[in-house]
C-alpha cells in the first residue's frame, strides 16, 4: 500500500463574504472557501474554479493531505466538506481544516478489493456484494495510505470479509466502530423455497420449498424477511458463509417471475442459486440434489427455467405420489398426512445446508438420510 501523494491547491485570502458578492465571485470563475481548526483563526479563501474542479474530479480530495498555497503561505489541511450546485453539480463551496504534520488525523480512506481473479467464489459465478467502500482510520498526516487493499485470494462463495480481516500499513490505525467486527464485503448465494402463499397451502405437499426455507431461517438465526413486490427476502450468515434465503410469493406457476427479478438485481450466476422443492418422483423423505436437467413436470421450475434457464441447483426433497385415486395436482396441494414424520428430515437439512452450500453434496446427503 503506497503512501498518499501530498496535493498542492493555491489559494488567496478572501475579505468578501457577502452572498451578493459570494455569486459575483464564482461569476469571475473562482470558488468561495474556508479553512478552519483547534488553535486557528478562521480564514476566508478564494480558490479557482477551474484548478480546483480539475483536482476534485482526478479523485477523492477528502483521503489526501492538502498543502494549500494561501497567498505565498503554506498550510496542511484536509478537505472536509465540499459543497456542490443542486443542479449544475459545480463545485460551490469548500471547507478546509488545518492539520499539524506532527499530529494525529482522522481520514476515510477508500477501500481496494484486489486478487478478484484468485477468489474460488467469483470464478464460480459468485457475486461482490461490497458493504463498505472506505473506511475511517487515524494516523500521522505522512502515513496517509492511498488506499487500503481487501483481499479476496480463496474467498468462495458465501464468504465475507470482516474489518478484523484486512492488513493495514504501518501506522495506522482504524477508528473505533459501533460494530467491532463489522463486514466489508461478502461474496453472495441465494436459496430459493418454492411454495404458494397463504395459509390454506402452509404444511402441503407443494411448499415443502417454504417449509424448508422457514427452518433455515429459524436455525441460523437470519434477520426478518423483507416484504417485496413479489417475494420475500432474507440474508444472513451460515458458517461465515453470506446467503440469501427467497420465498417467491407469485403462486408456484409464476416462480419465474420474481426469481428472475432476484437474479438479475444481484447479478447472480445460475451456479450460485439452489432451488429447493418437492419432487413427486422421489418417495416420501428422500432428498437429491441435482444441477439442471428437465422440470419433469414440475410448474415452479418450469415457470425458472422460461425466465433463466435450468442450469441452476435443485435440491429435490421426495413427497412421494398419491396411493389412492387423488389426482397429482390435487395431492400436491394436500397437507402432509403426518407433517411430525417429515419434521426431523427438515431440521436435518436446515441443520447440514452448509456442506450443501460448500459444494460438499456426498457429505450433506449421507448426514440427512
Amino acid at each position: 500500500m503506497t503512501q498518499q501523494e501530498i496535493v498542492t491547491i493555491n489559494a488567496e485570502l478572501r475579505d468578501i463574504t457577502k452572498t451578493k458578492a459570494m455569486h459575483s465571485l464564482r461569476k469571475k470563475g473562482n470558488i468561495p472557501g474556508i479553512i478552519h481548526g483547534k488553535g486557528h483563526d478562521n480564514v476566508n479563501l478564494t480558490l479557482s474554479a477551474k484548478e480546483f474542479t480539475k483536482q476534485y474530479k482526478s479523485g477523492s480530495l477528502s483521503a489526501h493531505l492538502i498543502e494549500l498555497n494561501i497567498s505565498g503561505k503554506k498550510e496542511y489541511a484536509l478537505v472536509r466538506d465540499i459543497q456542490l450546485h443542486v443542479v449544475k453539480d459545480t463545485v460551490q463551496h469548500v471547507d478546509f481544516q488545518f492539520v499539524d504534520k506532527g499530529s494525529e488525523i482522522k481520514i476515510d480512506i477508500p477501500l481496494s478489493f484486489v486478487n478478484e481473479s484468485k477468489a474460488p467464489g467469483i470464478k464460480l459465478g459468485g457475486v461482490l456484494n461490497v458493504l463498505c467502500r472506505s473506511i475511517a482510520v487515524k494516523c500521522s498526516p505522512d502515513k496517509i495510505p492511498q488506499v487500503i487493499e481487501v483481499d479476496l485470494s480463496g474467498k468462495m462463495i458465501g464468504q465475507s470479509i470482516h474489518i478484523n480481516d484486512v492488513k493495514l500499513p504501518e501506522g495506522v490505525k482504524f477508528v473505533a466502530h459501533e460494530e467491532e467486527n463489522f463486514t466489508i464485503v461478502t461474496i453472495s448465494a441465494a436459496d430459493i423455497g418454492l411454495g404458494n402463499p397463504g395459509g390454506q397451502y402452509e404444511l402441503t405437499h407443494h411448499n415443502i420449498g417454504f417449509i424448508v426455507v422457514d427452518k433455515i431461517y429459524k436455525y441460523w438465526n437470519f434477520q426478518s424477511f423483507s416484504k417485496k413486490a413479489d417475494y420475500l427476502i432474507t440474508s444472513g450468515i451460515i458458517n461465515d458463509n453470506k446467503i440469501m434465503l427467497i420465498k417467491p410469493y407469485s403462486f408456484m406457476n409464476n416462480s419465474g417471475i420474481p426469481v428472475a427479478k432476484i437474479r438479475n438485481f444481484y447479478k447472480l450466476s445460475l451456479d450460485n442459486i439452489v432451488v429447493i422443492h418437492d419432487d413427486a418422483d422421489l418417495e416420501i423423505g428422500r432428498i437429491k440434489i441435482k444441477k439442471g436437467g428437465s422440470s419433469a413436470g414440475h410448474n415452479g421450475l418450469k415457470s425458472i427455467d422460461s425466465f433463466i434457464g435450468n442450469d441452476y441447483w435443485r435440491l429435490r426433497f421426495g413427497v412421494g405420489r398419491p396411493e389412492d385415486e387423488k389426482s397429482l395436482a390435487d395431492y400436491v396441494l394436500s397437507k402432509f398426512s403426518n407433517f411430525d414424520n417429515v419434521t426431523p428430515l427438515v431440521e436435518k437439512i436446515a441443520k447440514n445446508i452448509h456442506l450443501m452450500l460448500q459444494g460438499d453434496n456426498t457429505a450433506f446427503i449421507n448426514l440427512i438420510v
